[in-house]
């Protein structure tokens, strides 16, 4: 199975993405990926997570509260 991190910062925005958490899970769930989410819980820390745990994961998806989604693959 492949695995996926997911990291969102849970204030961005209007801080609605905490109520779709499950919903977004279970589309990476049906698509073959064993899910690890990760809430930021400073500034800066999504990213200091992507770089320390990025080996580790086949994908890192990262959404922002402006409504960017970027998906990185590990090589």
């Amino acid at each position: 199975m492949k695995s996926l991190l997911f990291i969102y910062n849970p204030r961005a925005g209007k801080g609605n993405i905490g109520t779709h958490i499950g919903d977004i899970v279970d589309i990476f769930t049906k698509n073959g990926y064993r899910v690890t989410v990760y809430p930021t819980q400073c500034q800066g820390d999504g990213e200091v997570m992507a770089g320390k745990c990025a080996a580790d994961y086949d994908r890192v998806v990262c959404a922002g509260g402006d409504g960017t989604l970027d998906v990185h693959t590990s090589t």
